[in-house]
């Protein structure tokens, strides 16, 4: 009775995409909005939505996933003038929210490496633009 396979076969990206979504949506979520505002908030919404009505992982999910790395990482030169700007520049950088955007940000940046998410390729963690917590040294 339970012996029974699939008629579709699974799509393994497409279920990483959704296991990090349905365990760190609501966290990704709130990252954009921190980050991006209320419509980059919305995007990130929509794309779970997408992601959990899909049966395969299509390009517009894959840049949709880049875009959303992007834009946690600060991968895009931010405008000096916008107001995003001067609210991140003002941030202390072990505060709860960037660290939490940094632990969000690198729990999508692995779904990205491990499902080879074109159009672009990750850089070399040597040379990633993104901003790393560590313990201050001690000199």
């Amino acid at each position: 009775m339970f012996d029974t396979f699939p008629s579709v076969p699974r799509d393994a990206a497409l279920d990483a995409a959704q296991c990090l979504f349905f365990d760190h949506g609501h966290r990704l979520a709130e990252a954009a909005r921190f980050v991006g505002g209320a419509s980059a908030e919305a995007r990130v919404i929509d794309l779970g939505v997408r992601l959990a009505h899909a049966t395969r992982m299509t390009t517009k999910i894959r840049r949709d996933l880049w875009a959303l790395y992007c834009l946690l990482s600060l991968e895009d030169e931010p405008d000096h003038g916008h107001e995003e700007t001067i609210v991140l520049a003002d941030l202390n950088l072990a505060s709860p929210q960037i660290v939490e955007i940094c632990l969000v940000t690198d729990l999508l940046g692995d779904l990205l490496e491990t499902i080879a998410a074109p159009p672009v390729l990750l850089p070399p963690a040597s040379q990633s633009t993104r901003v790393h917590l560590s313990a201050p040294n001690a000199a």
